[in-house]
């Protein structure tokens, strides 16, 4: 189960959701983008998002059959949720470091680290992640 949620004006317009907190059944084959999201809660519960291979497919009510759409929610959404739950093991595929120094946050002392892909420089189809790491541990 997945809870998302979507607060301010700004993010909420980047929703693809009917409502700012979302919870999510997330059915995903490990290390693909393939994978299926069924909204559990609100307006749009039991809507199903199937992204398979470059296809997407979506089912509205629990007695319809998947269709084939062209949804770029469904093409965005789903391997993005698979990436993020995944984050902590395909993150070690960055090939792009850079430390960004030290920073407490309470009592606590992290380390930045700017992960991406070929370049630490901000590029337009390629995700960057700012990780923080306790250096507590």
């Amino acid at each position: 189960m997945v809870q998302d949620s979507f607060v301010g004006w700004i993010v909420k317009k980047s929703s693809p959701f009917s409502e700012s907190v979302v919870f999510l059944d997330a059915d995903y084959k490990t290390g693909t983008d393939n994978g299926k999201l069924t909204t559990v809660s609100g307006e749009d519960s039991s809507e199903v998002w199937h992204y398979n291979n470059g296809l997407s497919y979506k089912r509205k009510e629990p007695q319809f059959r998947l269709t084939h759409v062209e949804d770029r929610n469904i093409e965005f959404w789903v391997p993005t949720y698979a990436y993020f739950i995944e984050l902590p093991f395909r993150i070690l595929e960055a090939d792009a470091l850079e430390h960004f120094g030290s920073e407490r946050v309470g009592d606590r002392r992290y380390s930045k680290i700017l992960a991406s892909w070929n370049s630490v420089e901000p590029q337009k189809e390629i995700d960057q992640y700012l990780i923080y790491l306790d250096e507590n541990q």
